[in-house]
């Protein structure tokens, strides 16, 4: 089982500088070009390797500089779990190398079954924004909502100078600024990968 994430730069890449730079990131995790096909369907592909390593347990990830604007990384492993978290940690790594100016990404997840590769899924990636947006939604309906409707009831009943009014406005004025700071934090950490079954 493997996944192959194609990466449109925006630009063109000096194969040197990259190779130099992903070395870097690797340490000790880094392995040759030959330990890192072994096992693979890449053998056709040697001289484009700009990086390889191994974790464990048993993932290799494999750079490929396609062309001078397309970089190619294989993530080679046993589970969808660790191939999906290891195509995440990749794109990461990549992304850091200033150089880098990324166009577009398309990424699946394949099986070799009888000598054949087959298609199981299909990733994207989604932007920090989006996650913010889709986390402050759901932040909203389910906290938002309620202090909204807390606030209203405080308005209906109470004048604009009594202490319950302003309380209530206060919590709504809170409750709206943590929704914010939540939807922020989520988008951060969240998985950024989305996958669904390939057509």
């Amino acid at each position: 089982m493997y996944a192959n994430l194609r990466i449109y730069l925006k630009s063109g890449v000096d194969r040197t500088a990259i190779t130099r730079k992903l070395s870097s990131f690797f340490g000790n995790s880094s392995i040759t070009p030959m330990e890192a096909l072994e096992g693979t369907n890449l053998t056709d592909y040697a001289h484009l390797i700009i990086g390889s390593a191994k974790f464990p347990p048993g993932i290799k990830v494999i750079y490929l500089h396609l062309t001078n604007d397309e970089i190619q990384i294989s993530v080679y492993g046993k589970s969808l779990a660790q191939i999906k978290t290891h195509c995440t940690n990749a794109l990461k790594r990549l992304k850091k190398i200033s150089e880098i100016k990324i166009s577009n990404i398309s990424a699946s997840i394949l099986i070799t079954h009888d000598g054949t590769d087959i298609d199981i899924l299909s990733g994207k990636e989604a932007s920090p924004f989006r996650l913010f947006l889709s986390a402050l939604t759901d932040r909203w309906t389910s906290k938002g909502v309620a202090a909204a409707v807390n606030a209203g009831g405080a308005a209906l009943i109470f004048k604009s100078t009594e202490n319950p009014l302003i309380s209530a406005t206060i919590g709504f004025v809170a409750t709206l600024v943590g929704i914010v700071f939540e939807a922020i934090h989520h988008a951060w950490q969240a998985e950024s990968w989305s996958w669904s079954e390939s057509k």
